[in-house]
């Protein structure tokens, strides 16, 4: 029987990076094998509805209604977005096709039932984050205390309607499987949601190996090209402009590093709103870049130009770009949290800041993470070792090879889903 998977996204600031370049390689896999691949896009953006072919992969786009409702909005909006293009969908899936829906998204209760209430398939998602541990950084305990609390303050009572409502989501039986992206994911899933251990599968995530080795004179000609002098030191950062990515941390702790190393460049690569973080940069403006987002050619430009990557993200489900970093031989220093913990080796690959920044008095944190990034600076042995280490352990653990089969095997070993 044909098989037949649909990868159902929606437009949101992740798409660009984590959840963008999940769904990418997820595409790369599936076509080795003879799983026919569609992109649904729903809210896309388009004016109107596209169908389209590219390099034996479908792409379908779902716009939004040309005017929302009068008074509808959030949570109530979406469900009706998410019925309409599950309707919409119903002449491109062929009903005599072994299907599988992929979710990538959270707040997709509705569509999870309407696809199995629609079609004879399966319902799967990968818990790519969760909006609970972005607004408390991760920390379970906060959240197991709001859960017990009483009087509650009007940002509480949504941090727990949104864990609530994550809540039902996973739970909900119209979903057959979901994927953890990392062990603390799968524990999240397990003992805090409840959710059934059957029903869930951890598969790390992995990047395809686009490492360049680039020679001394060739980075002494990228640091032509950026305007660097041949002997300036380069720190790099990526991910999006937002506070729970900690660059308001890596700002304020590279105005220290410039105290003791002032011959140091910051890249700041991501899209965002840059008002507060160029504010916090002063006086040192020129010794800080903001790229805005870039496409992952010159975002690897700039790791062949770096010296150290940082990722000082307070709540990081997984932490891709740590992974991009080492892969391109850099050594990197992370926030003590979450995903980091499973990507990065301390002393190894990379050094953590002494406790989770965001349980750390500010000041504090901010003076931690620049003592972190000085040592490296300072270390050009250390600087080398750790990068030769870390794209060993990424070769090791983290390429495309190993998470190809588990994917493989996850969609076979769905009732009624198998190879021929």
């Amino acid at each position: 029987m044909k098989k037949h998977l649909y990868l159902l996204s929606i437009p949101m600031r992740g798409s660009q990076f984590g959840v963008g370049t999940y769904l990418r390689e997820l595409i790369r896999v599936c076509k080795k094998s003879s799983i026919r691949v569609c992109l649904v896009t729903m809210a896309s953006g388009k004016q109107e509805f596209q169908e389209e072919e590219a390099k034996g992969v479908t792409y379908i786009h779902i716009p939004e209604p040309v005017k929302r409702p009068s008074g509808m909005e959030g949570q109530e909006y979406m469900d009706i977005l998410y019925s309409n293009s599950v309707y919409i969908l119903k002449p491109y899936v062929d009903p005599e096709a072994d299907n599988i829906f992929h979710i990538n998204f959270l707040q997709s209760e509705t569509l999870a039932v309407k696809l199995k209430e629609l079609f004879s398939c399966k319902v799967v998602m990968t818990l790519h984050y969760t909006e609970w541990s972005f607004l408390l950084s991760g920390n379970r305990q906060k959240l197991d205390r709001l859960k017990k609390k009483k009087n509650l303050t009007d940002r509480e009572k949504y941090i727990l309607r949104l864990y609530q409502r994550e809540y039902a989501l996973v739970n909900n039986s119209s979903i057959d499987k979901i994927i953890a992206i990392s062990q603390h994911s799968y524990k999240d899933l397990t003992e805090l949601f409840g959710v059934f251990p059957q029903r869930v599968s951890l598969i790390r995530n992995a990047l395809p190996d686009r490492y360049k080795n680039i020679s001394s004179s060739g980075k002494k000609i990228l640091k032509e090209k950026y305007h660097l002098s041949p002997d300036t030191k380069v720190v790099v950062f990526a991910g999006r402009l937002d506070a729970v990515k900690g660059v308001a941390y890596l700002v304020k702790a590279f105005r220290i590093v410039l105290q003791s190393n002032p011959d140091v460049h910051l890249f700041i690569a991501g899209s965002g709103s840059w008002d507060t973080y160029t504010g916090l940069s002063y006086p040192a403006y020129s010794k800080v870049s903001f790229t805005g987002y870039l496409p992952q050619q010159k975002l690897y430009e700039l790791y062949h130009l770096a010296d150290i990557g940082v990722v000082p993200s307070l709540y990081e489900e997984f932490g891709l770009v740590t992974l991009e970093m080492m892969m391109h031989k850099l050594p990197v220093v992370t926030n003590c949290t979450t995903g980091f913990l499973e990507t990065v080796i301390p002393g190894k690959t990379g050094l953590y800041t002494t406790h989770n920044i965001a349980e750390m008095k500010e000041e504090k944190a901010v003076r931690d993470l620049a003592d972190k990034i000085i040592r490296l600076l300072n270390a050009g042995e250390l600087r080398r070792q750790m990068g030769e280490n870390g794209r060993k352990y990424f070769l090791k653990q983290f390429t495309t090879r190993t998470y190809q089969k588990q994917m493989l095997a996850f969609y076979e070993g769905l009732s009624g889903f198998s190879e021929e």
